[in-house]
């Protein structure tokens, strides 16, 4: 892809230079490397690495809205289906073809870990292997160790694989061991005591889970505890994500960098040559039939836990010595708080029929290789892909709020301004408070001035009528949309984390120009998840305290709780002011984050480039 660079590196390749890299693989992972690495590494324009970033970024968030969310949670078998699942996948893996223009095409996505810690070391091998002379990725190991850790020490953390000795990604295990400080351990060697679970009768407190449910059924594996326990364990990479997005998810995403998918049960095409046939939960390209028969899907016993993906014509656009060869790029991501980051790639390099390690076994310049993402201008003469050539001209969109979060935000809008307004014409009546002490008063709420101006002065039945009618559609739609929420799963964007406080107080430091550090790109920031949810908390405060007020004989207990008839009004009345704080710092906020912002509350999608 960058002739440049491609025809000096096979200018300069030579079987020793392979051997030594192989020999440096070896030392530095510790054991041997029964996979094939290939003899090249590629290099990757980062505007190529960067549009297949955004396509991926893109297809990721469609499986994450609530209408798949709801679909997918049948994916996972009842016996696996593991409790205290995280809101959103930590590791995703989307792999991508290249077609003879330099489109991407999707393969496949996983949210499974993948060889993060094997991908840097085969990178810098390369490096030193070749004396090549380029960049390295940029270093994501605090991401990772945040990841794998979470805020636990490595003793108490383990790499959980099925004979972990015997699997072929053990470089990776050792790798992550080497890097991390925790240790590798076969499931079946896991103690469970109680709802807690032992290694060499060290407690486990987190597991970062290499162990694919496909393999553990196709061997039949007594596990020592049972997938359905509510253990006192956190998964780094939580099992359900394995299913939830995965093969199933192909035939719901709608993207240009998607070939047209389906599942087997709802009809076979006529051209069955010029289509894939793949199981939904498998690795490897186990299972995988391109172009397959009538009677290849006769022998399906269970046609819903397959799909066919039109084929595509991956491009041979890597040069070789031994002939062009294609590569399969995967996208491996770190989804930590609202960051969700490619942080590096596996290239997969084949000539065979499919593009997996074992479908290439006796060819040479083939198999599992690293790309150099390289960003610097080249002439034409120098670079096959360009931003633009390739790339379809319109800019891609994702989906950011649902069509129910929008109805209930501009419902909401007008009845919370007339709530107020007929809650100032009830005030006017007995306009009692002050900031002061004593006989000296700052500010009265509010000057005769206020009132005439608005005039709100001497309309106190037409202000009970208005407010006692609207608080029933106010409550009834906070209700609704507390409701959808909880439901569809929305809230997982709103409530607070852990990490919550420290990122409102980096983005009122950003806001205010005190810190150029830029802000992780996410649906809702931290103060705006303080924000928001201070707003529903607020709304059942108001309906409370206007009860109490309203009804104080009926709901005497309430008043009571509340301080009182006079301590209820004032908690009513402080309510008020603060949704008067929010709405305009909210239409500042909306002012400030510009258009886009403001078009995807109506419309339900964000614009990416526009987006950044």
């Amino acid at each position: 892809m960058i002739p440049e660079l491609r025809r000096r590196f096979n200018e300069r390749y030579t079987p020793e230079r392979y051997q030594r890299f192989l020999k440096l693989l070896d030392e530095g992972c510790g054991t041997q490397v029964k996979f094939r690495n290939c003899e090249t590494p590629i290099f990757l324009p980062k505007s190529l690495f960067d549009r297949m970033e955004q396509d991926g970024r893109n297809l990721i968030h469609q499986l994450m809205t609530p209408e798949y969310l709801r679909r997918s949670e049948e994916t996972i078998p009842a016996e696996y289906k593991v409790p205290n699942q995280d809101a959103r996948p930590l590791f995703i893996q989307v792999d991508f073809g290249l077609t003879d223009t330099l489109e991407p095409k999707l393969v496949e996505i996983q949210a499974f870990p993948s060889l993060y810690a094997y991908q840097p070391f085969l990178q810098r091998t390369y490096r030193e292997a070749y004396e090549l002379d380029v960049a390295l990725d940029s270093s994501f190991e605090a991401e990772f160790r945040r990841a794998v850790l979470g805020n636990h020490d490595p003793e108490n953390v383990v790499l959980l694989e099925i004979n972990p000795q015997n699997q072929k990604t053990l470089p990776d295990f050792l790798l992550t061991e080497k890097m991390l400080g925790i240790k590798t351990v076969c499931i079946t060697k896991v103690e469970k005591r109680g709802n807690k679970l032992f290694h060499d009768g060290i407690p486990i407190q987190r597991i970062y889970n290499r162990v694919i449910v496909d393999e553990l059924q196709r061997k039949q594996i007594h596990l020592p505890f049972d997938y359905r326990d509510d253990l006192q364990v956190e998964w780094a990479g939580h099992p359900n994500w394995y299913f939830r997005i995965s093969k199933f998810s192909l035939p719901f995403l709608q993207h240009p960098s998607v070939p047209k998918t389906r599942f087997l049960n709802e009809g076979v095409p006529d051209d069955l040559e010029n289509w894939v046939l793949k199981p939904l939960y498998s690795f490897a390209g186990l299972g995988v039939v391109i172009g397959p028969t009538r009677e290849d899907l006769a022998r399906i016993s269970d046609p819903s836990e397959y799909i066919l993906q039109q084929r595509v014509n991956f491009a041979s656009l890597i040069e070789t010595p031994h002939g062009p060869t294609k590569a399969e790029i995967r996208m491996m991501y770190l989804w930590l708080g609202g960051d969700l980051r490619a942080v590096t790639t596996i290239i997969r390099m084949g000539r065979g029929k499919m593009m997996g390690v074992d479908h290439n076994r006796d060819l040479e310049w083939v198999g599992a290789s690293s790309a150099f993402i390289v960003d610097r201008n080249f002439s034409s003469t120098e670079i096959d892909y360009q931003v633009g050539k390739g790339t379809s001209q319109l800019k891609p969109i994702e989906s950011k709020h649902p069509a129910a979060i929008r109805w209930f935000h501009w419902i909401n809008f007008p009845l919370l301004a007339i709530m107020i307004w007929s809650g100032m014409l009830i005030y006017w009546a007995n306009d009692v408070y002050k900031i002061g002490w004593g006989n000296t008063t700052l500010f009265h709420f509010f000057p005769d001035s206020f009132y005439s101006a608005l005039h709100f002065n001497g309309r106190l039945a037409e202000g009970m009528a208005w407010h006692f009618l609207f608080m029933w559609l106010f409550a009834v739609n906070g209700v609704c949309y507390v409701l959808y929420t909880a439901i569809s799963g929305e809230w997982h964007y709103l409530v607070p984390d852990r990490n919550t406080l420290r990122e409102a107080v980096q983005v009122v430091l950003h806001d205010l120009g005190l810190s150029k550090t830029p802000l992780p790109r996410q649906k809702f920031n931290g103060a705006q998840k303080i924000a928001y949810s201070s707003i529903i908390v607020m709304g059942l405060g108001s309906l409370l305290t206007g009860l109490a007020i309203w009804k104080s004989v009926q709901f005497g207990w309430l008043t009571t709780l509340l301080g009182g008839y006079a301590a209820a009004r004032v908690e009513h009345f402080l309510l008020t002011l603060g949704y008067c704080a929010f709405f305009v710092v909210h239409i500042a906020q909306v002012i400030r984050a510009g258009w886009n912002n403001f078009r995807s509350m109506v419309t339900g999608f964000e614009v990416v480039d526009e987006a950044k």
